[in-house]
């Protein structure tokens, strides 16, 4: 369980290029992703950080990278926040997966937009697909 955690970008969690990563059954309850020193929000200044109250993933896929990150066995993301976007998840990557729809959204909040999840593409093309009325809030943001 990852709970109360604190930083600037996923406080609870932070993926950086990672081959493979999933996350199961797992809680994340009202971690922030917020300035720690508690100056106010600057949206020019701060827009690559206060992301991701829970998790925030940037994976940039390579050929020495698969870049992957699954949801799967009921992750619950409950009371999270993020200065700026992406309550409970932010990603910065070609996607992620919810591989059997299981995870829930309650409460997460954002200062900006996006209570629950958010992404801005790394490339211009990019794909995600949404199965279950679970995701409350989506903002994809990217080059235009």
């Amino acid at each position: 369980h990852f709970l109360q955690q604190l930083c600037q970008l996923g406080a609870a969690v932070e993926v950086l290029n990672a081959n493979l990563v999933t996350f199961s059954n797992n809680t994340f309850r009202r971690n922030a992703a917020k300035k720690i020193s508690g100056e106010r929000v600057n949206v020019i200044t701060d827009q690559d950080t206060l992301r991701g109250g829970a998790i925030y993933i940037n994976n940039i896929r390579s050929a020495e990278c698969l870049c992957k990150v699954v949801l799967k066995n009921r992750n619950l993301f409950v009371g999270n926040h993020a200065a700026i976007q992406g309550g409970a998840i932010s990603f910065r990557s070609a996607a992620f997966e919810d591989v059997d729809n299981s995870s829930v959204f309650t409460n997460n909040t954002a200062g900006i937009h996006s209570d629950a999840i958010s992404s801005f593409a790394h490339r211009p093309r990019f794909f995600m697909m949404i199965k279950s009325h679970r995701y409350s809030t989506l903002m994809l943001t990217g080059p235009r």
